[in-house]
Protein backbone atom coordinates (compact mmCIF):
# COMPACT_ATOMS: atom_id res chain seq x y z
CA UNK A 1 0.00 0.00 0.00
CA UNK A 2 1.44 3.32 -0.74
CA UNK A 3 2.16 6.00 1.71
CA UNK A 4 -0.13 8.90 1.30
CA UNK A 5 1.71 11.37 3.79
CA UNK A 6 4.40 10.95 0.92
CA UNK A 7 3.81 13.69 -1.61
CA UNK A 8 5.87 16.47 -3.03
CA UNK A 9 3.09 19.04 -2.10
CA UNK A 10 4.10 18.05 1.82
CA UNK A 11 7.77 18.90 1.31
CA UNK A 12 6.12 22.31 -0.30
CA UNK A 13 4.28 22.65 2.47
CA UNK A 14 7.06 21.80 5.32
CA UNK A 15 9.63 23.91 3.61
CA UNK A 16 7.17 27.30 3.82
CA UNK A 17 6.18 26.63 7.11
CA UNK A 18 10.25 25.76 8.39
CA UNK A 19 11.01 29.24 6.39
CA UNK A 20 8.21 31.51 8.45
CA UNK A 21 9.26 30.10 11.36
CA UNK A 22 12.89 30.03 11.00
CA UNK A 23 12.18 33.98 9.88
CA UNK A 24 9.99 33.97 13.51
CA UNK A 25 13.30 32.59 15.18
CA UNK A 26 15.75 35.31 13.45
CA UNK A 27 13.48 37.96 14.31
CA UNK A 28 13.28 36.96 18.06
CA UNK A 29 17.06 36.81 17.64
CA UNK A 30 17.77 39.78 16.40
CA UNK A 31 15.31 41.99 18.30
CA UNK A 32 16.15 40.62 21.93
CA UNK A 33 19.50 41.49 20.64
CA UNK A 34 19.45 44.68 19.57
CA UNK A 35 16.70 45.43 21.81
CA UNK A 36 14.13 46.50 18.89
CA UNK A 37 10.68 46.12 18.55
CA UNK A 38 9.32 42.78 15.93
CA UNK A 39 7.33 45.31 14.38
CA UNK A 40 9.94 47.35 13.28
CA UNK A 41 12.31 44.17 12.40
CA UNK A 42 9.69 43.44 10.03
CA UNK A 43 9.32 47.28 8.74
CA UNK A 44 12.76 48.80 8.81
CA UNK A 45 14.72 45.71 8.80
CA UNK A 46 13.71 42.67 7.29
CA UNK A 47 12.97 45.33 3.88
CA UNK A 48 15.88 46.66 3.53
CA UNK A 49 18.11 45.15 0.54
CA UNK A 50 21.19 43.98 2.49
CA UNK A 51 19.88 42.46 5.30
CA UNK A 52 17.16 40.69 3.10
CA UNK A 53 19.34 37.98 1.11
CA UNK A 54 21.17 36.86 5.08
CA UNK A 55 18.01 36.99 7.04
CA UNK A 56 16.15 34.34 4.43
CA UNK A 57 19.34 32.58 4.05
CA UNK A 58 19.26 32.29 7.85
CA UNK A 59 15.81 30.67 7.70
CA UNK A 60 16.63 28.08 5.86
CA UNK A 61 18.60 26.70 8.84
CA UNK A 62 15.38 25.43 10.07
CA UNK A 63 14.66 23.10 7.01
CA UNK A 64 17.73 20.70 7.66
CA UNK A 65 16.32 19.07 10.14
CA UNK A 66 12.88 18.74 9.05
CA UNK A 67 14.95 17.44 5.78
CA UNK A 68 16.70 14.89 7.62
CA UNK A 69 13.65 13.88 9.44
CA UNK A 70 11.81 13.50 6.71
CA UNK A 71 14.61 11.34 5.33
CA UNK A 72 15.06 9.16 8.21
CA UNK A 73 11.20 8.30 7.84
CA UNK A 74 11.72 7.83 4.26
CA UNK A 75 9.46 10.24 2.92
CA UNK A 76 11.18 10.75 0.12
CA UNK A 77 8.73 12.55 -1.88
CA UNK A 78 8.35 15.14 0.44
CA UNK A 79 12.33 15.76 0.46
CA UNK A 80 12.17 16.29 -3.24
CA UNK A 81 9.68 18.70 -2.34
CA UNK A 82 11.59 20.55 0.34
CA UNK A 83 14.55 20.22 -1.71
CA UNK A 84 12.36 22.32 -5.12
CA UNK A 85 11.11 25.09 -2.78
CA UNK A 86 14.70 25.34 -1.31
CA UNK A 87 16.00 26.09 -5.11
CA UNK A 88 12.76 28.10 -5.86
CA UNK A 89 13.90 30.42 -3.01
CA UNK A 90 17.09 30.59 -3.98
CA UNK A 91 16.86 31.65 -7.58
CA UNK A 92 14.21 34.31 -6.02
CA UNK A 93 16.92 35.20 -3.57
CA UNK A 94 19.15 35.75 -6.33
CA UNK A 95 16.67 37.89 -8.32
CA UNK A 96 15.89 39.85 -5.57
CA UNK A 97 20.00 40.33 -4.78
CA UNK A 98 20.55 41.59 -8.11
CA UNK A 99 17.50 43.53 -9.03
Amino acid sequence: MKNIKDHILLGVALNILGTIVGLLIVALIFTSYKYLSFSYFFTDVFPRHDYTTKILALCQIVNVPLFFFLLRKELYKAGRGMIFMFFVLVIVTLIYLFL
